[in-house]
């Protein structure tokens, strides 16, 4: 799972295929982008504090 945030071109073609064939991916495709948000959130405010 970490690779998939170190990922950016993988973390697209995620979406990109989660855009095609949303009753498959759905669920984990919302998850997934709350996720990447937080961890993007988390590491901006870690970058704000330092």
């Amino acid at each position: 799972m970490k690779a998939l945030w170190q990922s950016p071109k993988y973390t697209f073609s995620f979406y990109q295929e989660s855009d095609k064939n949303p009753e498959i991916f759905g669920i984990f495709h919302i998850k997934l982008k709350v996720v990447y948000t937080f961890l993007k959130i988390l590491n901006h405010v870690k970058e704000f504090k330092d």
